[in-house]
C-alpha cells in the first residue's frame, strides 16, 4: 500500500488557453505555518488544483506525506501544521498561453489610476489623465478565435452594487439600501445635486435613516419576513434633475424633503402615537 497521485487535465473553457501544464515546486519548511511563493514565470495557478506533499527521503525518520489542504491566494500557497526542517513539494497547474477573454475592473474610487493596458495599447489616446475618477467601468479584451466566438462578440453584463454612501450616524462610507442615505448621496454627488455638506441637515438625515432601518415583520402567505421598514435601489441618470431623484427616494420612505434654513432636510414616514384631546370649538 502506498500513496496514489492522480493527475488529470480538465476540459478548458472555450475562452481559456488550450490545455494546462502540471508543475511542481520544492521548498524547505522553516515554520509550522508558512506561505510559499510560486514562480511568477507562469500564470497564477488554478487554486482547485493545488496540493502539497512532503518529500520522502531515505534519511527521513518520519515518512508521513500527509499535509492539510492549502490556502491559495494568487501565487501564494499557505500550509499549516508543517514539520520544520522537512521539504515540501507543491503541485499545481497553470494555463498554457494567454486567455482569449480578459476583464479588468475599476470600481470608481476617487483618483483611481488610469489603466496601464489601455495606455500601452492606445499611446497618446489613453493617457495617465484618463482616470475616470469616480466612475466604475470594465475593460474587456478579447482575442478572436473561431471556436470561442462562433456567434461573434458575446454580450457582456455584470452584477453590480451601487455607490457607497456616507452615513452621518457612524461617519463611515459603505454600500447601503437605506433611502435616506441614498438621498443624501444624490444631493451631494458632484454629478448630481453637488450640494456642499454644510447644506445638508445631517440630524434630519440620521433621524430618517434610523426610521428606515427599523426592523419590521411582514407576513406574506402565512410566512413572516423580517426586514428594514424602508429600502431602496435607485439608478440615477446624470441628465435627470437631482431633485426629482431625491423626491423619488423620499417617496420610497413614505415622506418628503424640505429646504429650510439654507439646508436640505429629509423626513421618513413613521407611526406616531395618537394624542387624543378635546377641541374647544367655541
Amino acid at each position: 500500500m502506498g500513496q496514489l497521485d492522480i493527475y488529470y487535465q480538465p476540459t478548458p473553457d472555450p475562452y481559456a488557453p488550450n490545455g494546462v501544464t502540471q508543475r511542481s515546486a520544492l521548498f524547505t519548511v522553516t515554520s509550522s505555518t508558512q506561505t510559499f511563493a510560486l514562480s511568477n514565470s507562469y500564470p497564477a495557478p488554478d487554486a482547485s488544483g493545488v496540493y502539497a506533499v512532503y518529500q520522502v527521503t531515505s534519511s527521513q525518520s518520519d515518512n508521513s506525506t500527509s499535509i492539510a489542504s492549502p490556502s491559495v491566494s494568487g501565487r501564494n500557497v499557505t500550509l499549516t501544521g508543517l514539520t520544520v526542517g522537512r521539504n515540501v513539494v507543491i503541485y499545481y497547474q497553470t494555463a498554457n498561453g494567454t486567455t482569449l477573454a480578459r476583464v479588468r475592473k475599476y470600481l470608481g474610487a476617487p483618483g483611481q489610476s488610469a489603466d496601464a493596458g489601455m495606455m500601452t495599447n492606445f499611446p497618446g489616446t489613453w493617457t495617465a489623465n484618463h482616470k475616470a475618477s469616480g466612475i466604475a467601468y470594465l475593460i474587456i479584451e478579447m482575442d478572436y478565435d473561431q471556436n470561442a466566438f462562433i456567434g461573434g462578440v458575446p454580450s457582456v453584463s455584470a452584477v453590480v452594487r451601487g455607490m457607497k454612501c456616507f452615513d452621518p450616524r457612524t461617519g463611515t462610507t459603505a454600500w447601503t439600501e437605506n433611502p435616506a442615505l441614498h438621498a443624501r448621496a444624490l444631493a451631494t454627488h458632484s454629478l448630481a445635486g453637488a450640494l456642499p455638506t454644510t447644506c445638508i441637515d445631517d440630524a434630519s438625515v440620521s433621524a430618517a435613516a434610523n426610521i428606515c432601518d427599523t426592523t419590521t415583520t411582514y407576513t406574506v402567505g402565512g410566512i413572516d419576513f423580517v426586514r428594514s421598514l424602508y429600502k431602496s435601489a435607485y439608478a440615477f441618470s446624470v441628465d435627470s434633475k437631482p431633485m426629482d431623484g431625491i423626491t423619488d427616494l423620499c417617496q420610497a420612505m413614505g415622506s418628503a424633503w424640505a429646504w429650510s434654513g439654507a439646508q436640505l432636510r429629509l423626513h421618513s414616514g413613521a407611526y406616531c402615537t395618537p394624542n387624543p384631546g378635546v377641541l374647544d370649538e367655541t
